[in-house]
């Protein structure tokens, strides 16, 4: 376009006049917007270009976006560690959980063997006691 008749070359350009001055509509703001999300990475909304931000503007919040979002991607790779992390410490909670129930039901398994011998045991001697009882109340 010649730049006499109101077109917009580069040379032409006012870097801080705002975007809505040349004639952006929201069908080429949302190009703009893709086109940030293709070259960039970040999602600038349609709103914020046709808001009255000049390209400065737009550039920087553009920056400062991308700037953020590599933040992000690290807090992201952080959570992700910490989750893991989470994951590893609940399976280990859950094996010594289990390990422990395992010990008490042989504990148990222990215990009501004891207890069934010594019955069985003490069922003998009575046993025996009913059988010779004259040799069990001897000192008495």
């Amino acid at each position: 376009m010649d730049s006499e008749d109101g077109g917009s070359s580069e040379r032409q350009m006012d870097m801080n006049k705002p975007i809505h001055a040349y004639g952006i509509d929201s069908l080429t703001a949302a190009g703009l917007r893709n086109w940030f999300a293709k070259a960039f990475g970040v999602s600038i909304a349609v709103f914020e270009i046709l808001a009255g931000a000049s390209f400065r503007e737009l550039g920087f919040a553009a920056a400062k976006k991308y700037k953020d979002k590599d933040k992000d991607e690290e807090k992201e790779k952080e959570k992700e560690k910490e989750k893991e992390n989470g994951r590893r410490r609940w399976r280990r909670r859950r094996r010594r959980r289990r390990r422990k129930r395992r010990r008490r039901r042989k504990r148990l398994r222990l215990v009501r063997t004891v207890k069934i011998g010594f019955v069985a045991l003490k069922n003998a001697r009575l046993i025996e006691v009913r059988r010779e009882p004259h040799h069990h109340f001897d000192g008495l």
